[in-house]
């Protein structure tokens, strides 16, 4: 007496098995991406703060008036652009409504950071004589 094959556990089986092997790739797959996006956000984030003095001289040359006594740099709010800029945000005299953003580039031959761009809030502009 034979026994009957039955295809239809085979074929459950076989598919709970692959099934489980792509999902354990896939969340491989976006655990390591996951890693990798922090480690980048730390690189930049150090570099960020070796420039630092850099970046607070390039903030002090927008001031006219000479009304910043204090500059904090928001180092986790530290971003790359779409467009490969690095986006620095921080706020002076310790007011965070006195915000501003500094745009750098990493990949300016020659130099670590080439400081390329800086906007503030109005309150910020009006306090320094940016506008």
């Amino acid at each position: 007496m034979k026994k009957k094959i039955n295809w239809n556990t085979i074929t459950v089986t076989v598919l709970v098995v692959l099934g489980l092997v792509l999902g354990i790739k896939i969340t491989r797959g976006i655990i390591v991406q996951h890693e990798e996006k922090i480690k980048q956000h730390e690189e930049l984030i150090n570099l960020v703060k070796e420039e630092t003095p850099k970046i607070k001289r390039y903030v002090h040359k927008q001031d006219e008036r000479h009304a910043i006594k204090t500059i904090t740099i928001e180092y986790q709010k530290t971003h790359m652009t779409p467009m490969y800029f690095i986006s620095i945000e921080g706020y002076i005299n310790g007011n965070k409504e006195l915000g501003f953003e500094v745009d750098a580039d990493a990949r300016t031959e020659g130099v670590k950071m080439y400081i390329d761009g800086f906007e503030c809030s109005k309150k910020m502009g009006k306090l320094i004589g940016f506008e």
